[in-house]
């Protein structure tokens, strides 16, 4: 779980640092996401939701159009089912990242 998610957060960094992203390997770790969002805990929803708001708000060579929606919407979905156990930090991050997906 963790490192799917950390992958896609580190793909967002560094969109967000004007480095190319593979569009292809984007959508296989958004993929990823679906199939693990159950054990997402609070710390790994927000981080997810960042990645793909921090590719997103870049345009990282269309990935808009590359992010898999079912798994977007997955992890949507669980980030507000664990919310009331996220942090404060974690909270800011995925209404950040929810006012940009």
């Amino acid at each position: 779980v963790r490192d799917v998610l950390i992958t896609l957060w580190a793909m967002g960094k560094l969109a967000g640092k004007e480095v190319d992203v593979d569009a292809a390997a984007v959508r296989t770790v958004s993929e990823q996401a679906a199939r693990v969002v159950s054990q997402l805990r609070p710390c790994h929803a927000a981080t997810t939701l960042l990645g793909w708001a921090t590719l997103r708000q870049k345009g990282a060579q269309g990935i808009a159009f590359i992010l898999d929606d079912a798994s977007q919407l997955a992890v949507i979905t669980r980030a507000e089912e664990v919310a009331p156990a996220m942090d404060a930090r974690e909270k800011k991050n995925t209404h950040r990242a929810l006012s940009i997906i």
